[in-house]
């Protein structure tokens, strides 16, 4: 459990140091801070990472469920001290942009806001947990400039419960380089965990172009979700 010296109020923020490797059993004790904590009236909090060493990917997914919960509530979460690993981490995957910082005194808004469930250029994702693997159905365009946010972020958060992700895209048109990127960047941190990921129902222009590009060498591909589920 958190040691209560590494809780403390600062000014309207209540800082949570992270200890040097933050994994599944140190995301239960912050839940249960912020948790406590919002009970009482409290709704800015400070993740202090100056400690912090080593995230896993079962963390970046809580961090992402535990900023939504606190912004329902018409709160925030901010990090401070994030650097080295952990920082290269946030970036991969994305949340450096979705979370404020605070540097010295002064708290950055940050870039980039969480994404709906629907975009407006008909890109969607909905995603369903069958044994130990979230299957993702994509449908639409993914574009890098806006379906790729959404699709990570849905990603991310599944990273707090599973390691294993299947994409279908019986449904899918199309997507670019960009996307292409952003959804490899998703693997390499499933690939850091001991997870992995898989395609599956690609049309035949999508696995053309998948196959030219050798990403069959990085994600396996696979005509059915059957195929794909099997002995996985």
């Amino acid at each position: 459990m958190t040691n209560t010296k590494d809780v403390f109020q600062e000014k309207d923020w209540l800082v949570i140091k992270l200890p040097e490797r933050q994994g599944h059993e140190q995301t239960k004790d912050i839940a249960q801070i912020v948790k406590r904590e919002l009970t009482q009236g409290k709704l800015k909090f400070v993740l202090d990472a100056a400690d912090l060493k080593f995230v896993d990917s079962f963390s970046a997914g809580f961090f992402i469920s535990l900023l939504r919960h606190v912004r329902e509530k018409d709160g925030d979460v901010c990090f401070r001290n994030l650097s080295g690993e952990p920082m290269e981490l946030f970036k991969l995957a994305g949340l450096d942009k979705i979370f404020a910082k605070i540097e010295g005194t002064t708290v950055i808004k940050a870039e980039e806001s969480l994404f709906s469930e629907k975009l407006r250029n008909g890109f969607d994702v909905k995603h369903e947990i069958i044994n130990d693997m979230a299957v993702f159905h994509l449908s639409g365009d993914m574009y890098f400039e806006e379906g790729v946010k959404l699709f990570k972020e849905c990603a991310i958060l599944v990273l707090e419960k599973r390691n294993k992700i299947l994409l279908d895209f019986e449904k899918f048109v199309s997507f670019d380089t960009g996307a292409l990127n952003e959804i490899l960047k998703i693997n390499s941190i499933l690939k850091e965990s001991g997870g992995s990921m898989r395609f599956c129902n690609l049309n035949n222009d999508v696995r053309a172009w998948l196959l030219k590009l050798n990403i069959d060498k990085i994600i396996p591909l696979y005509q059915t979700t059957e195929e794909a589920m099997k002995e996985w």
